[in-house]
């Protein structure tokens, strides 16, 4: 059995353990580094940013509302509003993974990653610590305050709490989008949530074999972002052995 086989059987036995307790769709997310956190691009920033203070977040949230309304869908509600700042790199309280092993793959594989990793997630488990209920919230239906409310408690209600992407925004329907909202930003998920996570590593000599994985499957650039960046990526990857 090669490296990439044994990957495989972990993450098949994860996977089957999962079924077993009547999670039938996990959450995966790629990690080009094992040593990252799960946590979301706001923790990282309150831990590394020097100009980062508590009105800071309400700050990213306002400030790309008004200077971005025109090119955001009328009505779209502040939970959604916060999608579209995670979906083009403003630092948020979300953390993306995907219910598509091979998109988290793609993503563990980029980049000639150091020490490639897939974390795999039981959203059902993690909802029920929190809440005390196995289902996946929809932020704009089942949550019952709107995102300025929930940024300005002084208290969060949870550490995370899974939820279902947005839909409406093609590259989060392209890639199976899911999401984790992170209420605690000092503790990442796999310290304060142990058993609804494992990580499975990529070990270097499979990394051939997975990216041949991924051709095979027809998982790219370009099936990842379907736009026109996403398509030049691809294009300079096949053409110029460039990876951007």
């Amino acid at each position: 059995m090669t490296d990439w086989h044994r990957f495989l059987s972990g993450v098949d036995a994860r996977i089957k353990a999962l079924r077993a307790t009547s999670c039938s769709d996990p959450y995966f997310r790629g990690h080009a580094d094992g040593n990252w956190r799960l946590e979301p691009g706001l923790a990282r920033v309150q831990r590394t940013n020097t100009r980062f203070n508590p009105n800071k977040e309400e700050r990213l949230y306002w400030s790309f509302r008004m200077r971005g309304s025109h090119f955001l869908p009328p009505n779209a509600s502040q939970w959604t509003i916060l999608y579209y700042m995670q979906h083009y790199g403003i630092p948020t309280r979300l953390l993306d993974w995907s219910t598509n092993f091979a998109a988290a793959l793609h993503f563990a594989l980029a980049n000639n990653a150091p020490s490639p990793c897939v974390w795999i997630l039981d959203p059902y488990e993690l909802n029920d610590k929190v809440l005390g209920s196995r289902s996946v919230s929809n932020m704009n239906v089942s949550f019952d305050m709107d995102y300025v409310s929930f940024m300005k408690l002084q208290n969060k209600p949870f550490g995370a709490l899974a939820a279902d992407g947005d839909s409406s925004i093609e590259r989060i329907r392209s890639q199976g989008g899911a999401f984790t909202i992170h209420g605690n930003l000092t503790v990442p998920i796999e310290e304060h949530a142990v058993s609804a996570v494992s990580r499975h590593d990529i070990p270097q000599a499979a990394i051939p074999e997975a990216m041949a994985f991924l051709e095979l499957a027809g998982v790219n650039e370009f099936s990842i972002f379907p736009d026109l960046a996403g398509l030049a990526r691809l294009i300079n990857k096949i053409e110029l052995g460039v990876e951007n």
